[in-house]
C-alpha cells in the first residue's frame, strides 16, 4: 500500500501512515460465532488495524452510528437479521449510507449469491480461506476503491430473493449435517471399544452410548440412556471411591 505525506516535518525517505494504512483504518467485525469473531479479531490486529466486533447485525448498526467505521466486516449467516440485511440497513441509513460491508460466508458463494450482494450493497462477497488471505485482499480493495455508492431502497422482491437464498443454503447445511452425523455415527458403531456422550454432572444424563456396551456389560444402549445411575450401579463397592473423584475431577478440569 502506497503512503505519501503532506506533513513536511516528516524526513524525506519515511513511509509514514496514511488514512488507508492499517492504522488508521477502523474495521468493524461481525459474526454471531464467538469463535469466528475471535478469529477474525487476532488476524485482523495482527495486521495493525483499529477494531470493534459485534455478535449480531443489530449490535453492529448501533456500534457503527456511535463509532463510524471505515468498513464493515460481516459473515452472511447470523441469527435474526443476516449479513445481506445488514448491508441493507447500512445502505439506508444516510451516516454509515458510503461505509463498504464486506460479506464473508463459507456457503454463499454461487453467481446468484454475489449479484444478491451487490442488490443490497454489499462492496464484495467473499468465500472464506483458511489463510484469510481473501478476506485480506477484500478488504484491501474496498480500501483502494471508491466509496460505497447511496442505495436506493429495497424493494419486496430483494427481499424475496433474499430468503431464498438463505432458505437455500440452510437447508443445504442442515443436509450435509444429517450426512456427517450419519457417517459419523456408522464410524463409531464399527470401532472396537465404548463410545459415549454424557452431561459433566454427576451420573448423568447419558445422550449417546454405543451398542458395543452390550457385549462388554450385558446392558442394551437404551438401558443406559433410560437409567443415568445404572453405570454406577455396575461400579465394585470397593472402587466406587477412586471412580467418583476421577469423575469429578474430569467435570472440574475438563479433562
Amino acid at each position: 500500500m502506497t503512503t505519501v505525506s503532506t506533513d513536511p516535518s516528516v524526513t524525506a525517505g519515511a513511509q509514514p501512515p496514511t488514512l488507508r494504512s492499517p492504522a488508521f483504518v477502523r474495521l468493524l467485525v461481525v459474526d454471531d460465532d464467538a469463535a469466528q469473531l475471535k478469529l477474525c479479531r487476532l488476524r485482523l490486529r495482527k495486521q495493525g488495524f483499529v477494531l470493534e466486533t459485534a455478535s449480531s447485525a443489530e449490535e453492529a448498526l448501533e456500534k457503527a452510528r456511535r463509532w463510524r467505521p471505515t468498513v464493515i466486516m460481516s459473515d452472511v449467516v447470523m441469527g435474526g437479521l443476516d449479513g445481506f440485511g445488514l448491508c441493507r440497513r447500512v445502505r439506508e441509513a444516510p451516516e454509515l449510507a458510503g461505509v463498504p460491508v464486506i460479506l464473508l460466508s463459507a456457503h454463499f458463494r454461487d453467481d446468484d449469491d454475489r449479484e444478491l450482494a451487490a442488490r443490497v450493497g454489499a462492496s464484495a462477497l467473499v468465500e472464506r480461506t483458511p489463510d484469510f488471505s481473501a478476506e485480506l485482499a477484500a478488504l484491501e480493495d474496498a480500501l483502494r476503491g471508491e466509496p460505497a455508492s447511496v442505495a436506493a431502497p429495497a424493494d419486496a422482491a430483494v427481499y424475496e430473493e433474499q430468503l431464498r437464498a438463505t432458505n437455500k443454503h440452510l437447508t443445504a447445511a442442515m443436509t450435509e449435517a444429517r450426512r456427517a452425523e450419519q457417517r459419523y455415527r456408522e464410524l463409531v458403531e464399527r470401532l472396537p471399544a465404548v463410545v459415549y456422550m454424557a452431561e459433566p454432572t454427576q451420573h448423568g444424563p447419558w445422550g449417546f452410548v454405543s451398542p458395543q456396551i452390550e457385549q462388554l456389560v450385558g446392558y442394551a444402549a437404551t438401558e443406559w440412556r433410560d437409567d443415568p445411575t445404572l453405570w454406577w450401579r455396575c461400579i465394585h463397592p470397593d472402587d466406587r471411591e477412586r471412580v467418583g473423584d476421577a469423575e469429578r475431577r474430569a467435570r472440574e478440569t475438563g479433562q
